[in-house]
């Protein structure tokens, strides 16, 4: 997550004395244990030159440092999925998740539908999570319906929600 401050630490063969370092985001630094903040998500390769009292003859090392942000998930609390292309699917809006797998059951505890999206992209996206359906393909009755979600953020951790949802597909008067 971010902001990441990472050290970084060189050594070198005698009489390398010199290090100069990139850090992929557009800050330098130099000796054998500088630091770098990284402000906001990214891959950043950081180079290090490492040169006696010639720099004509230096040595560089590369390396990659990948700062992911925390993982969000925002769910509604009510969806209509009564095919008028408004609030049709159980959605949430999520940003910096890799994979997410969810579990719907009904007020008797049954599961009625159960789901996995991965390879999601980590920017800022809606994705329906269930259209609902029941497993006999037909839109489940108007009621509350217990959800058991886990996602997989970029930054490796888990996700885990639960809730409750209302299917409302008959017109409210």
């Amino acid at each position: 997550t971010y902001p990441l401050l990472v050290n970084f630490g060189a050594t070198g063969s005698a009489g390398v004395n010199n290090y100069i370092w990139t850090f992929g985001d557009s800050n330098t630094g130099t000796g054998t244990s500088p630091s770098n903040t990284y402000l906001g998500p990214g891959g950043y390769q950081v180079v290090v030159m490492a040169y006696n009292d010639i720099p004509g003859c230096a040595v560089y090392d590369t390396l990659y440092i990948l700062v992911v942000e925390e993982a969000t998930i925002a769910l509604p609390n009510v969806f209509t999925p009564n095919a008028d292309a408004i609030n049709d699917g159980f959605s949430a809006t999520i940003s910096g998740v890799q994979e997410i797998s969810i579990q719907m059951f009904n007020r008797w505890g049954n599961l009625i539908y159960s789901g996995k999206q991965a390879g999601l992209a980590s920017a800022p996206a809606d994705v329906v999570l269930w259209d609902g359906k029941a497993k006999s393909g037909n839109v489940a009755e108007d009621g509350v319906y217990y959800y058991v979600i886990s996602a997989i953020g970029y930054d490796q951790k888990e996700y885990p929600m639960q809730g409750f949802v209302h299917l409302i597909t008959t017109p409210q008067q």
